[in-house]
């Protein structure tokens, strides 16, 4: 994939060695990996299980403790990405149960969700297989609970129906630039959607006027400190590289003064 992030769906992978081998795979071929444990079932085999994949320049961070309850964590994966805006965004994959539509064992997953989600600071981004349409999503009310949008591509990506789209932030909502279904990844019944985002977050933010921090008239008790001892700067410290030591000394002992007048 030429892709930035991927947020997978069905991974069935389960225990601490299955989960290690596919992070140290992923690490070999250029990706960072978050992968959480599929639901063991009765037959032996394993359910659902979820994942999050950044380019390894990236840098990412898996949340260790679990932030939804136990019995679909196997349907849940939080990571959280340097890429796209400033402080990076938090990248959520999902995988509701089929047939049952906004209802029973998929409307507590949608609780849990919100719930993890309301907890997070700074942008996000929701991609699953929902296996339900955008429109019964919107129904639900469940978008203005977390005052999300849905970006959904208009074709079909399982059979004929809309499965597969993205849940965002309403602050992510501008850099959307578009969103594109990859019929040609040979995976069947589902195709791939791609989200693109315009990651030029620094050129869209808006400057505004902050105001300082008051700094108290009361001097705190006692006697105050001594005056701080800069050493001297010569002509030849540029030559001999002592600059910067002296200039990291001086700030030091100006940031040590400031201190003892504030009392903090």
């Amino acid at each position: 994939s030429n892709a930035d992030i991927c947020m997978v769906q069905e991974t069935r992978s389960c225990g601490a060695v299955a989960g290690a081998a596919a992070r140290s795979d992923a690490k070999a071929t250029g990706w960072r990996l978050a992968i959480n444990d599929a639901k063991k079932t009765e037959a032996g085999g394993t359910s659902a299980g979820c994942a999050v994949a950044c380019r390894r320049h990236l840098g990412d961070h898996q949340l260790q403790a679990p932030m939804v309850a136990e019995d679909v964590q196997h349907r849940f994966c939080h990571s959280h990405v340097n890429a796209v805006a400033k402080g990076g965004i938090h990248c959520v994959s999902v995988y509701p149960t089929h047939s049952t539509g906004v209802a029973g064992v998929n409307l507590r997953l949608l609780e849990e969700i919100a719930a993890a989600v309301s907890m997070l600071q700074g942008p996000w981004i929701i991609a699953a297989d929902w296996n339900f349409s955008p429109e019964e999503l919107e129904q639900s009310n469940w978008l203005r609970i977390l005052d999300a949008v849905i970006v959904a591509p208009q074709v079909a990506t399982c059979n004929d129906q809309i499965y597969d789209f993205f849940v965002l932030s309403r602050q992510l909502a501008g850099f959307v630039r578009g969103v594109q279904v990859l019929d040609d990844a040979g995976l069947h019944p589902h195709s791939p959607v791609r989200l693109l985002l315009d990651g030029s977050a620094r050129r869209t933010a808006a400057r505004a006027l902050v105001r300082p921090r008051k700094v108290p008239g009361a001097l705190p008790y006692g006697p105050l400190p001594c005056p701080a001892e800069f050493p001297e700067a010569t002509e030849n410290d540029d030559t001999k590289g002592l600059a910067t030591t002296k200039m990291d000394e001086w700030q030091r002992q100006a940031r040590i003064e400031a201190a003892s007048l504030t009392g903090v």
